[in-house]
């Protein structure tokens, strides 16, 4: 039997539990009303959703649980409540608007610097040097 898709798995909490739009933010620190289901527990597949991109499931309802725009977003890039996929303190570092961690893009930004650096160092820009070789 092959892996339920993604549309199948909400479909089937929209059937059992009905739409999570409104309700509480699962999250202990949120306010916020829900945007809909996200997946808080373990998956149990990795599927291709219908924008091409792999995205968790579980065939388990209970592991889903209403969350709003950001903690939704949060969970389905990796971690827990506490920590991002990469091991940074979410509550040190914060988020952006979409739930990705501060931490994280401070790294990319990081990393991409440090590859110009290298790059630079090992392309000599003296014409001096650029003559001899």
């Amino acid at each position: 039997m092959s892996a339920p898709s993604y549309d199948q798995v909400h479909y089937a909490l929209k059937r059992e539990r009905g739409s999570a739009v409104g309700l509480p933010c699962s999250h202990p620190d949120c306010d916020r009303p829900s945007s809909g289901w996200a997946l808080l527990d373990h998956p149990t597949h990795i599927v291709i959703n219908s924008h091409g991109k792999p995205v968790r499931i579980s065939t388990d309802l209970d592991a889903y649980g209403p969350a709003c725009t950001r903690h939704n977003a949060q969970r389905d890039h990796g971690g827990n409540w506490t920590l991002c996929p990469h091991g940074h303190v979410r509550f040190l570092w914060g988020t952006d608007s979409k739930g990705t961690c501060r931490g994280c893009i401070r790294l990319g930004r990081m990393t991409s610097h440090l590859q110009v650096g290298r790059i630079a160092h090992v392309v000599s820009t003296n014409t001096d040097e650029r003559g001899r070789s």
